[in-house]
């Protein structure tokens, strides 16, 4: 397992969604894009940042991926959904 959110900033964010673009050689192609992240507020911003950061340095330590070549088209960018309710 390579992403981890702590409780507390588990509390201050519910779940995000990140853009993940790869290189054909499973290399990540620039950091993670969040494009969507619920219970952030203004209130727990620090915690909320610290969840964004902790699942980009995740999808980072995951590289590369080894996917297969001829699927390139189909895995060079994906959605990943980081949520802590799903962790086991």
């Amino acid at each position: 397992m390579f992403w981890a959110s702590s409780a507390t900033v588990g509390a201050a964010a519910d779940y995000g969604d990140a853009i993940v673009r790869l290189n054909r050689d499973g290399s990540v192609a620039g950091a993670p894009e969040f494009v969507s992240q619920t219970g952030a507020t203004a209130g727990n911003q620090a915690y909320a940042r610290a969840f964004v950061e902790t699942a980009k340095r995740a999808v980072l330590r995951c590289a590369p991926l080894q996917l297969p070549d001829d699927l390139f088209p189909y895995w060079k960018e994906f959605e990943l959904n980081f949520d802590p309710r799903l962790m086991t």
